[in-house]
Parts: C-alpha cells; sequence; structure tokens
C-alpha cells in the first residue's frame, strides 16, 4: 500500500504537492516498464505472466464453479491491468512482442504440419 501525499485535502499546497508527487511516481513506473520491455527476457516473462498466468485472451468463466470464474476473472483483471500499463509505458515493444510470439508460433505450427498427400 502506498502512503498518502495528501493528509488536508483542504490545503492547497498539500494538494498541489501530492499531485505532482503522483505524476511523478506514474512518471517512474512507466519508465521501470520501458527499460524492462527493451529486454528480450523481460518481454519474456511479461509475456508468460500475461498468458499463462492471467489468461487476459481467454473467457473467464467456468461453468462448473462459481468460485473458479471469479478466480479466473481475478487473475485476468491483474493481467489486464498489466497490459494497459505496458501500451501506456512501451507501446511499440508490446506490439514487437506480441508480433514475434505470432510469428514464432504460426511458423512453427506451419513447419509441424505436413503436405497433405506427401509420406
Amino acid at each position: 500500500m502506498t502512503k498518502a501525499n495528501v493528509k488536508n485535502a483542504a490545503d492547497a499546497k498539500q494538494v498541489k504537492k501530492g499531485g505532482k508527487l503522483e505524476r511523478e511516481a506514474r512518471r517512474q513506473e512507466l519508465l521501470d516498464i520501458k527499460n524492462v520491455m527493451q529486454t528480450e527476457s523481460g518481454k519474456r516473462l511479461l509475456w508468460r505472466i500475461l498468458h499463462e498466468f492471467c489468461h487476459i485472451d481467454l473467457k473467464s468463466a467456468d461453468m462448473r464453479s462459481g468460485s473458479a470464474t471469479y478466480f479466473n476473472e481475478g487473475a485476468r483483471e491483474v493481467g489486464l491491468a498489466l497490459k494497459s500499463d505496458l501500451y501506456e509505458g512501451a507501446f511499440e515493444e508490446y506490439q514487437m512482442m506480441e508480433n514475434d510470439w505470432y510469428i514464432t508460433n504460426i511458423n512453427t505450427e506451419l513447419t509441424e504440419e505436413e503436405p497433405e498427400g506427401k509420406e
């Protein structure tokens, strides 16, 4: 949990200073994201978190269990928040990461399939 930047919302100076501190903290968060996304290992890790743990591209509903649906939706919500930060802090790097993943996986699937009629 973060510390409150403003103790008295009626004090205009505190509110102004608090806003400045929040903007600076957000700027640093986005810079951190950009730095992580500029490394191949950072891209792999974030892709794995988004897709293997948070399942951002899957439906979260589980007809067998309401509890599982709630759990899945919570994980997905974390992933969507992270994806939003990635878009804001490193949009071009995110697009490159996504493109690289699709190219690698589509090419792998295509090379694994044997042409029809050949043995």
